[in-house]
């Protein structure tokens, strides 16, 4: 009877929008040069189910290629070898593919997962509902991270009303680490709407716009929770990812050092992306190294905050400063790959680690690319801070 419930209610909301979604669907094959010489159908069959998930997941494949792959999954004799959970996040993280709630049906009816089935509705305000009426702490937990991964047509991140009505069902710290990965997770997704099968669903411009009014609400509805320490840098790095909100990122970042407490590297990370220009990059990058309790300059190593400097010069337009920083010290691929040979760093043995694996660095990077997103978003997907399935994705000789 759920099963039954759950169909009717997606076949009922999906209607009015069929038109729509079979027009702007992509539909086409996935691109798999740099990862693959085989067709996309060769690649499902001969890859390993994990490696094409990750694939999907860091935007470097359509995911019009896990229609196959959902195929193999429930044929599968031994379901417990099978990502039933991976697939159904993806296919929930993924509007552009027309039967993607089909093929959520069709997993969910062979490996039930309770706290999916509650992030499975026709809408966010729906699957908020559904958590309401959950009674099982252990499923709830698990739920509300669930429900924060689906995006739809019309709403291509949880509106902040949603996301406030979960935080005060659990109230307490786990109001903070609702609000927080919703902050996470838009930061996350805009890179998404760049791509190739996304771009023709959504006006970028105006979900930016949306996402920046939205963070300037939930300021203001919950001034003292988004007051607190652990919640501003990810509030910065969410008006950041804009690129629209540099005053808000900036006032978020300026609260930052006034508090004058030593800074995470993920805060580091941050604070150095969010900045629009070169002056802005120079006196952020000047606090940071004095905030940062991990910077330790040295004549014999790059040290990861000059790399994420270096990263942001390139990206700000200020490539030859940057190419002088690297040859101060040892080539590290996490950094040359941004360069090509004639830049003239020291140690261009190809056969070098290094150059290796800058080289797979640059590889991917230009899959990314190719895909549609642009360099700011290349570099946001290939940070050390990305989630964990991107990672894999990105980082293959790992």
């Amino acid at each position: 009877m759920q099963v039954l419930a759950r169909r009717l209610a997606r076949a009922s909301a999906r209607l009015p929008m069929t038109t729509q979604r079979l027009s702007s669907t992509v539909n086409t094959p996935m691109d798999l040069r740099g990862m693959t010489r085989f067709t996309a159908k060769d690649a499902i069959l001969r890859l390993h189910p994990a490696a094409v998930l990750s694939a999907v997941a860091s935007l470097r494949a359509e995911p019009s290629v896990l229609s196959d792959l959902i195929t193999l999954a429930l044929k599968a004799p031994d379901e417990t070898k099978s990502p039933f959970g991976g697939l159904v996040a993806e296919l929930g993280q993924n509007p552009s593919l027309t039967y993607r709630w089909d093929d959520v049906d069709r997993i969910l009816d062979k490996k039930p997962m309770p706290n999916v089935e509650i992030a499975m509705q026709p809408s966010h305000a729906e699957a908020v509902e559904k958590f309401a009426q959950c009674q099982d702490e252990l499923v709830r937990k698990g739920a509300f991270r669930n429900i924060m991964g689906v995006r739809y047509l019309d709403a291509p991140f949880p509106a902040f009303e949603h996301v406030l009505r979960i935080s005060d069902m659990v109230a307490g710290e786990g109001a903070i680490i609702v609000v927080g990965y919703w902050l996470l997770v838009v930061s996350q997704n805009l890179p998404r709407l760049s791509t190739n099968w996304e771009r023709p669903l959504f006006d970028l411009d105006a979900t930016r716009r949306e996402l920046v009014r939205q963070l300037r609400m939930l300021e203001a509805r919950r001034p003292v929770l988004m007051a607190e320490k652990n919640l501003r840098p990810a509030l910065m790095a969410a008006y950041g990812a804009t690129r629209i909100a540099a005053e808000d990122a900036a006032r978020h970042w300026a609260a930052i050092v006034d508090r004058g407490k030593p800074i995470s590297l993920r805060t580091s990370e941050r604070a150095l992306a969010v900045t629009r220009d070169l002056d802005t990059l120079e006196r952020v990058w000047a606090q940071v190294k004095q905030l940062s309790p991990t910077y330790r300059p040295s004549v014999r190593t790059l040290n990861i905050l000059d790399m994420w400097y270096a990263q942001h010069l390139v990206r700000l337009g200020a490539r030859d400063v940057a190419v002088e920083l690297a040859r101060k010290y040892p080539p590290h691929a996490t950094l040359t790959w941004l360069f090509t040979d004639d830049d003239a760093l020291p140690g261009t043995d190809r056969n070098a680690s290094h150059y290796v694996g800058a080289r797979a660095r640059r590889a991917l990077a230009a899959e990314l690319a190719r895909s549609g997103l642009d360099q700011e978003d290349v570099l946001s997907m290939m940070s050390i801070h990305a989630p964990a399935p991107v990672l894999r994705g990105l980082r293959p000789w790992n």
